[in-house]
């Protein structure tokens, strides 16, 4: 029998009055309340801007990096890496001049090019769905750049100096790789003055596979507050978040601040310190919530909410969970995330059971562009498997469908036997959870008239 999944409760998750009753009883007899709550609304405001700039800063600036094959259990590049596009990546930094970036005419293959600014909104897309397949040159500004771009070029402005370029392009399998790379290879990003003096574009550099990079791992407690202060200097934050930093600026948290140094009553600091520690369980809590208000009402399957991908405006702590669950993530029109971690039970999914997705006839996810189930490990990351398959989805050759021409997608540790094992999408041996894209979701989708189906345990 299908279990009710939990009911979430209601709350605005841009609500930080929310989120400070939520941790009040965190705040121990005799601390600095003011002080330990301004901190830990400080790690929620900041976290995500501070992984970005800790992401992005793994790359050449201004120099564009394209990656040549598909994520593997060793790519470390964003959390929910998927297994249908590689990547382009660019850390730009814009305060000398606009760089320019130029894209080929690509009639026949999905790619996308997000711009994301420093605290993690997606203020423009390049690619087939934002600006069509044809070929394209666009600047790229930051706020105080004042001047013309050369004919034919696409201005595109930038709310903060820093910028991260987050490109993906489809392939279609293993023999589609030589194909690709020659259209990585026409992919070019340049300053603005090369591009006025009559410079071609610059390509970008080549890799073959994913770098096998850990995850970055950000400073805790005052060490956090003052990298915090450095990054609010370097890409000033919109004028709507004046009266956040108002409140925080009372605790000696902002702009240009080190409280570690500033500050030297200890008793403050501890506050400070600890708050800064409270900030990512309250993160993890507001996710939770928000799991299991989207599995209540979408068969067991979630999204990380309806503004992925910004702009989040005051949401502070939405965008935080965003950042912890899926930095980089597309905004809605572009691609939707459906993501699953217990089956219809309610129980975790896990490599111990068997379990299939049925999708009925007419029934399969409604995109413009592709669709993929990948499974990943509980560090939200690829789980290596004898098939080397993580992912299954449209283009997966060899599907085979049912007489009724429904589809059935098979998800276990062990092979299924039979005709089963075309549909097999191999699981870890322990907890495991899925991701369901959709990449240019059609209208059903975006108006939640279309539910992913549940899944279910075979055994």
């Amino acid at each position: 029998m299908a279990c009710r999944f939990p009911t979430a409760r209601r709350a605005g998750l841009g609500a930080l009055a929310a989120l400070t009753a939520l941790l009040a009883a965190a705040t121990p007899a005799g601390a600095t309340a003011t002080d330990r709550a301004a901190a830990r609304d400080a790690y929620v405001y900041g976290y995500p801007l501070l992984q970005e700039r800790a992401t992005i800063g793994r790359f050449p600036v201004n120099g564009l990096v394209n990656i040549g094959g598909l994520a593997t259990p060793s790519s470390r590049l964003v959390v929910l890496p998927n297994n249908d596009t590689t990547y382009s990546v660019s850390h730009l930094d814009l305060r000398a001049e606009p760089m320019v970036l130029h894209v080929p005419a690509l009639p026949d293959r999905y790619y996308t090019m997000q711009f994301l600014d420093a605290y993690t909104n997606t203020f423009a897309y390049v690619g087939r769905r934002a600006t069509g397949p044809g070929a394209g040159d666009f600047a790229i500004a930051g706020p105080g750049w004042h001047g013309d771009v050369p004919r034919g070029v696409h201005l595109i402005r930038s709310p903060t100096p820093d910028v991260w370029l987050l490109g993906r392009t489809l392939v279609s399998g293993p023999g589609d790789i030589p194909a690709l790379r020659a259209v990585l290879g026409t992919y070019g990003l340049t300053p603005l003055s090369s591009v006025a003096a009559g410079s071609a574009p610059h390509p970008g550099l080549l890799l073959e596979a994913q770098p096998a990079l850990a995850p970055p791992v950000l400073p805790t407690g005052l060490a956090f507050l003052d990298l915090l202060g450095r990054a609010l200097v370097e890409d000033p934050p919109p004028t709507a978040d004046r009266p956040l930093l108002a409140r925080l600026a009372k605790a000696g948290i902002g702009a240009g601040r080190t409280p570690s140094s500033e500050i030297t009553d200890t008793s403050r600091l501890t506050d400070l310190a600890a708050g800064v520690a409270d900030g990512a369980p309250a993160v993890a809590a507001r996710a939770r919530r928000v799991v299991q208000r989207g599995e209540r009402t979408g068969n067991g399957w979630s999204s990380l909410g309806t503004n992925v991908g910004g702009p989040y405006g005051t949401d502070y702590l939405g965008r935080a969970v965003v950042t912890a669950k899926g930095l980089g993530a597309n905004q809605a029109a572009e691609a939707i995330y459906l993501q699953a971690s217990n089956d219809h039970h309610c129980a975790a999914l896990t490599g111990a059971r068997n379990y299939r997705v049925h999708f009925a006839a007419g029934q399969l996810p409604p995109v413009k562009a592709f669709w993929s189930l990948t499974m990943y490990g509980p560090d939200l990351f690829l789980v290596d498997n004898p098939l080397g398959r993580y992912s299954i989805g449209d283009r997966t050759p060899g599907l085979l469908r049912n007489r009724d021409g429904s589809l059935d997608l098979w998800l276990g540790h062990e092979a299924p036997t039979g005709t089963h094992a075309a549909n097999w999408l191999p699981a870890p041996g322990g907890k495991f959870s899925l991701s369901l894209r959709l990449y240019q979701p059609r209208a059903s989708v975006l108006r939640r008239r279309w539910t992913a189906p549940a899944i279910s345990r075979v055994r």
